[in-house]
């Protein structure tokens, strides 16, 4: 994965040392990675809201009170097969992403930098929730998206990002209260590219 992010990386960027703002967008495999770190391991374990000022009665006779706290359990949607697929506890960027695939008797040619996919919107899906969601949702998502995206496709055009010897990549995640973590027992290595 991280060898395709660096290739369409590399034929992106202009100036190596210095990404535009048009550039992230053109990188939709990095992108796509970062929204699928962001949705298996998201900032908030759970998003807190109250109910309206009137009972909310579902066709299924749940009835919630007015003024009620509800409580979605972030983690726990975000790996929810029924709305991810069965891989959904699964690192898969591709999930985010649709094959460009050219209509017959168009005349229009788009360019979408190296990349044979185009970025779907992920908040076109309800379940992913990593910034919230509404009204409420994280006002900086874009602006994090787009400054995590220049700082790693920045850090992958000079540096070479590899496992230290002896080290286990694949690490199990641990449960504290509401939290689920990964250990932190993998150690990477930076290496300087050659350019």
């Amino acid at each position: 994965m991280l060898l395709q992010v660096y290739s369409e990386i590399s034929m992106v960027g202009r100036n190596p040392s210095k990404y535009e703002h048009e550039d992230v967008y053109r990188m939709p495999l990095l992108l796509a990675t970062i929204y699928e770190s962001a949705r298996l391991l998201p900032s908030g374990p759970m998003l807190q809201r109250c109910s309206m000022k009137h009972d909310l009665r579902f066709a299924t006779g749940v009835t919630v009170p007015a003024g009620a706290v509800l409580v979605v359990p972030v983690q726990l949607v975000q790996k929810d097969a029924f709305n991810w697929g069965k891989d959904a506890s699964a690192f898969n960027p591709y999930r985010f992403l649709s094959n460009i695939t050219k209509e017959s008797g168009s005349e229009e040619q788009l360019d979408y930098g190296i990349s044979s996919f185009v970025l779907n919107d992920p908040c076109e899906n309800a379940a992913f929730l990593p910034f919230g969601s509404g009204t409420r949702a994280c006002v900086g998502q874009k602006y994090v998206i787009q400054v995590v995206a220049t700082l790693l496709a920045s850090l992958f055009k000079k540096y070479e990002i590899r496992l230290n010897t002896g080290s286990d990549g694949d690490s199990e995640p641990i449960s504290k209260n509401p939290l689920v973590q990964h250990n932190p027992n993998s150690q990477i290595i930076f290496v300087r590219r050659d350019q």
